[in-house]
């Protein structure tokens, strides 16, 4: 499977052990009784997580191989980050369809799964797009598309195998591109808005969202970037670049320490306002 080449290192072995086999001679309590152990390899092994026996691990290998086999006719790529060994983000972009915001400013439709080890994260799949230029990830806009079917959340019980329906996602990624141009609409009205001060534009996203302050200045330099990069002159600014200059640090920035579905949530935020 080509689409696994960039993000083996995220495939690694897990396992559900008795926390008495680790580490014998205590008594767990019932949400203590077992351990999530990771094996990097090397002989190298890791506790993430401490759960009862009800907790049902989601196996990032085995989910990942299963999707890249039922989504095997769609011309797709895989992309994938992970943090403390046990939460993960993976994304399939579709190559099959595509629109431009503006001039030379592609984005894909992609579906997002979040997934984690630690009982941190749930296991969930959302629809949303990619954008080419800068390799952005961006949430769907919520307002508008409440009763669309662009998102899949699960808990990790028992049952969570059952939820696992390869034609279900698939359906979902057929209706997003057979809406591409409605869900996508959002940010068309945003490269209709035109700014006059990059600076202050941030500036007053940042006062109305959690995004962190101390990043505006790289946002603002994104920004500048992108204007060399689309060729945009600077009466041509609008809010599509001023998101995609806090996005782009939401996406890529070390310094933010958050989790993915976190940095999701203030993309939202961004996004809305």
């Amino acid at each position: 499977m080509k689409q696994l080449e960039g993000i083996k290192h995220l495939l690694y072995p897990v396992e559900k052990v008795k926390s008495e086999d680790i580490l014998p001679g205590y008594e767990y309590t019932s949400a203590q009784e077992y351990a999530i152990v990771v094996d990097k390899g090397n002989g190298v092994k890791k506790i993430v997580n401490h759960c009862s026996n009800i907790y049902e691990i989601a196996h990032n290998k085995e989910t990942i191989e299963t999707l890249v086999k039922g989504f095997g006719n769609l011309d797709f790529t895989v992309q994938g980050t992970g943090r403390f060994d046990s939460r993960f983000a993976f994304d399939f972009i579709f190559r099959d369809e595509s629109l431009a915001i503006q001039k030379g400013d592609e984005i894909f439709p992609k579906l997002r799964m979040n997934n984690s080890y630690d009982g941190r994260v749930r296991w969930a799949f959302n629809l949303g797009f990619f954008r080419m230029i800068c390799t952005n990830g961006m949430v769907v806009p919520v307002e508008g598309f409440e009763d669309s079917n662009i998102s899949l959340k699960m808990r990790h019980t028992p049952a969570l195998g059952e939820y696992l329906d390869t034609d279900t996602l698939l359906e979902m990624v057929h209706d997003f591109k057979r809406g591409i141009k409605d869900f996508s609409a959002p940010y068309k009205e945003l490269q209709k808005k035109p700014v006059i001060n990059i600076e202050d534009r941030i500036q007053e996203v940042i006062e109305n969202t959690k995004f962190p302050a101390r990043r505006a200045e790289d946002a603002v330099d994104r920004v500048l970037e992108e204007m060399v990069i689309l060729k945009v002159a600077p009466s041509k600014i609008n809010d599509w670049m001023i998101y995609n200059g806090l996005n782009y640090q939401l996406n890529h920035s070390t310094d933010i320490k958050m989790d993915t579905h976190k940095r999701e949530i203030l993309d939202q935020s961004i996004l809305s306002f």
